[in-house]
């Protein structure tokens, strides 16, 4: 019964969608997008087309991007505050980064973590020569995973492909972070979520950016240069109290 459950999902997927479905799918196709003159790439929503609501962020639209932007066009950025999502849609998106730096003499890719950079949209950070995390943000890395419905030999043959799928995961973190693949490994087995020091300390982000602290006003520093002019002051009438002690007793003792 389940093996003929997912030859009639195959055959609705070859002959179309429903009608519903397929609006949908339009929909999803004509969301307005981040125009490219901004420079920047905005990965704020999971890897992946969600049919149902039309969000996510897939690896043609990506391409869309890239393809619009100018020739001329300089340096970019990529932002990205995502749960993951889709592997394949995520190494699509990593893959239109690299190639597209290729095709335009090296031009940098700085890659900005604001929040979370979890699960696949790890691996499209990887994309950038420099990638900066916030001091409040985080990023997580683990194996891939997936649902199987089906015999004993499905789930076999899905496992294999899961593995499969972990290993050009590790390639890629293993590139830009150069740490030990038995690390990367690890850390991926534990699902492990890294603070923005942890992910410097890691190779996964270049440098973390400070956190802002309380802003000084004019009155507070204005109330710190009074104090230093004090301060100034007051070892100017030590010194000449000194002076003026030290050549009284030269007096006395001529």
């Amino acid at each position: 019964m389940k093996r003929k459950l997912i030859s009639n999902i195959a055959r609705m997927d070859a002959a179309g969608m429903s009608q519903e479905l397929r609006q949908r799918w339009l929909n999803c196709r004509a969301m307005e997008r981040p125009k490219a003159e901004a420079r920047e790439l905005l990965i704020y929503d999971a890897v992946g087309p969600d049919y149902w609501d039309g969000g996510g962020i897939t690896g043609q639209w990506a391409m869309d991007w890239l393809k619009n932007l100018d020739a001329s066009a300089s340096d970019i950025t990529v932002r990205i505050n995502s749960p993951g999502g889709d592997v394949q849609e995520g190494v699509a998106i990593y893959n239109a980064l690299v190639h597209w730096q290729q095709a335009r003499d090296g031009r940098k890719i700085t890659v900005r973590i604001d929040a979370m950079a979890a699960s696949i949209a790890s691996v499209i950070a990887m994309a950038g020569d420099e990638i900066v995390i916030a001091g409040n943000a985080m990023m997580m890395i683990h194996n891939a995973s997936t649902i199987t419905w089906g015999n004993a030999a499905d789930h076999d043959s899905t496992a294999t492909i899961l593995r499969q799928v972990d290993e050009t995961i590790v390639n890629t973190y293993v590139a830009r972070t150069e740490k030990p693949e038995a690390d990367i490994r690890a850390w991926m087995d534990a699902e492990t979520f890294m603070t923005a020091a942890e992910a410097v300390e890691r190779g996964f982000a270049d440098r973390a950016e400070e956190l802002k602290g309380k802003p000084k006003t004019e009155s507070a520093e204005a109330e710190n240069h009074a104090a230093q002019q004090r301060l100034a002051q007051a070892r100017k009438r030590h010194a000449q109290q000194r002076q003026s002690a030290i050549a009284g007793r030269l007096s006395m003792a001529s």
